[in-house]
């Protein structure tokens, strides 16, 4: 091995180590859309973006194939049992179709990510190893109410909520997340505690 590329290895290790952002394989472009039907690849940029409602407005988003579908909008104004969420973090792939619905949306392009240990996380899809870092942890439903799902490589099937009375949803769950793992959460906001 060179020496520059030891260097670079250890670089890389490093700011791994120290938590250090990971560049985005590929970045998408930032972007302001209004309510109607898209195809990733010509009408937005293929790449990771967070997806937050514009103009006070609120409503759908969802793909054609069912993998994404919120309600984007104000927590706070939500009237219909804390649906909704003030943003959705999600990998738009090339040639997925997708809608907004009664909504505005600005689609943020991230261009770096950091693997937590413990702190919060708003709706969106995670892999543990880029976004989370592998081990045990307590998942709390910390605001609003939704799923949190996995199917690669854990299963996880489970409706969480800040309000339990109902007995229809569980405000903590326990899981064991494996590197590769992909993470889905529908709720506004929920924290992750390493054990």
């Amino acid at each position: 091995m060179s020496v520059f590329k030891k260097v670079l290895v250890a670089a890389l290790s490093f700011a791994v180590l120290m938590g250090i952002g990971v560049q985005v394989d590929a970045a998408g472009k930032t972007t302001d859309l209004t309510a109607g039907q898209y195809t990733v690849g010509s009408d937005i940029k293929a790449g990771r973006y967070v997806v937050t409602p514009l103009d006070g407005t609120s409503g759908n988003f969802q793909s054609t194939t069912g993998s994404i579908n919120v309600i984007l909008g104000d927590p706070n104004q939500d009237t219909v049992g804390s649906m909704y969420v003030s943003s959705y973090t999600v990998d738009l792939k090339k040639k997925t179709e997708f809608n907004l619905s009664g909504v505005n949306a600005h689609f943020e392009a991230v261009t770096k990510r950091t693997a937590i240990r413990s702190d919060d996380l708003h709706a969106g899809v995670y892999q543990v190893g880029k976004d989370i870092k592998p081990g045990k942890y307590a998942i709390t439903a910390k605001q609003g109410s939704g799923n949190l799902i996995s199917t690669k490589k854990g299963y996880i099937n489970e409706m969480m909520g800040t309000d339990s009375q109902d007995g229809m949803y569980v405000q903590s769950y326990t899981a064991k997340l494996r590197k590769g793992q992909i993470i889905q959460t529908t709720l506004e906001l929920i924290n992750l505690q390493k054990k």
